[in-house]
């Protein structure tokens, strides 16, 4: 949640994007100010199918690795660290996947 002005000032979604234009958003947000961290759920991710995050397509996580290089310049380390995040999401998603699918059975 933010207000008109700040989300005025960040710009708009960059709309070029197909999976990870609110990731852009995010980064873009994050270098004007730091977030503020609540000590309460507000909001929560429901997996499902019918998503485009549901399907677990792979490139999706390849887009928000090339949005993450928009904002990590030269950074190795930044790099390699979200390279590792995105294998490690890639991952996530077909576990939850493979258990799904089990529970059905």
């Amino acid at each position: 949640f933010w207000r008109r002005a700040f989300g005025t000032a960040v710009g708009p979604l960059d709309e070029t994007l197909f999976y990870t234009m609110d990731y852009d958003l995010w980064c873009r947000m994050g270098r004007r100010r730091d977030p503020l961290i609540l000590d309460r759920v507000v909001g929560r991710f429901r997996f499902h199918g019918g998503s485009k995050s549901g399907a677990v397509d792979r490139r999706q996580f390849d887009e928000e690795y090339l949005v993450a290089l928009r904002y990590l310049g030269n950074d190795r380390l930044g790099r390699l660290i979200h390279r590792a995040h995105v294998e490690k999401t890639v991952w996530s998603y077909r576990l939850m996947r493979l258990v799904r699918s089990a529970r059905r059975s």
